[in-house]
């Protein structure tokens, strides 16, 4: 049997009432909720949700989905999801405006609950081992140096 699906929108945009009014006239979806940007307490709702989807720029939002274990999807945006996304592995990324291609994304994790927990775990994983503080010192000093050159000392 299918599972109930609920989708939970957070944040805002330029497209937000165009995609409110698109819901309530052709979506056959009953439980789509908008829930506008929410910046304190946003951590419960990535960890209520089942898979992350970011289809534009997103900040951290992205990192912050993998740190709580989601499978993450997103489209060509701002440059991110090729740092944190490994095709197939954690997520998806999907070309911008392909709406079948994030419907098949989407549906290819849903149906797999098994693969969706290890990619959820892939992502976790991947955070820890990636995003440390001895790994932001290291780019930290290769930036100063590069910027610099290797001749000058730094403070």
């Amino acid at each position: 049997t299918e599972q109930p699906i609920a989708l939970l929108i957070v944040g805002g945009g330029p497209h937000l009432l165009r995609l409110k009014q698109w819901c309530a006239e052709e979506i056959s979806l009953p439980d789509v909720h908008f829930l506008g940007e929410i910046i304190e307490g946003v951590g419960a709702y990535f960890a209520l949700c089942d898979i992350f989807v970011l289809p534009s720029e997103g900040g951290l939002a992205l990192n912050q989905a993998m740190v709580y274990g989601k499978p993450v999807i997103a489209t060509s945006a701002d440059g991110t999801e090729v740092d944190l996304i490994q095709q197939g592995g954690n997520g998806y990324i999907v070309a911008e405006d392909d709406i079948m291609a994030l419907a098949e994304a989407i549906m290819r994790i849903l149906k797999n609950p098994v693969r969706q927990r290890e990619m959820g775990i892939l992502s976790s994983v991947f955070m820890r081992e990636k995003f440390t503080l001895d790994n932001m010192v290291k780019g930290f000093v290769t930036s100063i140096r590069s910027s610099f050159g290797e001749r000058k000392k730094l403070c």
